[in-house]
């Protein structure tokens, strides 16, 4: 496992303007875009993430064919995050047990499933940070993308 932080995605370059101007390079591969229909099994949450999130990343360029499986899971773990914040809505936040009262384990979920989302979000360059960097017209970055492929 190599130390420091990951390489940048080559469209996250230039869509972030290229802030250190050095060479962008050309990426070994360049996936085609891909937004299939949501997968079968997801529920309504993730269905709605799937639909708001991934047509955004898709305008953007961020979901293709080797992106799939990275979102399928992160709109797995959205569906398992929302579920658990329902239910801890619907339970309260402490739970009685015969041997007293303790935290719900529906928050333990909750964590979980945010450090799983967040961890993916940084991947596709959904994380706050992330958003601010990215240039908000694809249409401007689509001649710099061109040139790469």
């Amino acid at each position: 496992m190599t130390k420091g932080r990951p390489p940048k995605p080559t469209t996250l370059k230039v869509l972030e303007g290229n802030q250190g101007h050095r060479a962008i390079g050309v990426p070994l591969a360049t996936p085609e875009p891909l937004y299939p229909e949501p997968p079968a099994g997801l529920g309504k949450y993730g269905r709605k993430a799937w639909k708001e999130i991934g047509n955004g990343l898709y305008r953007l360029g961020l979901l293709t064919e080797a992106d799939i499986h990275a979102f399928t899971l992160f709109c797995e773990s959205h569906q398992r995050y929302r579920e658990a914040k329902d239910n801890l809505k619907e339970e309260g936040m402490v739970v009685v047990t015969r041997n007293g009262a303790r935290k719900s384990p529906w928050l333990a979920i909750i964590h979980q499933e945010y450090a799983i989302q967040d961890k993916l979000m940084a991947q596709f360059g959904m994380s706050p940070v992330a958003r601010v960097r990215i240039v908000t017209n694809p249409e401007e970055g689509s001649d710099e993308l061109d040139k790469l492929g």
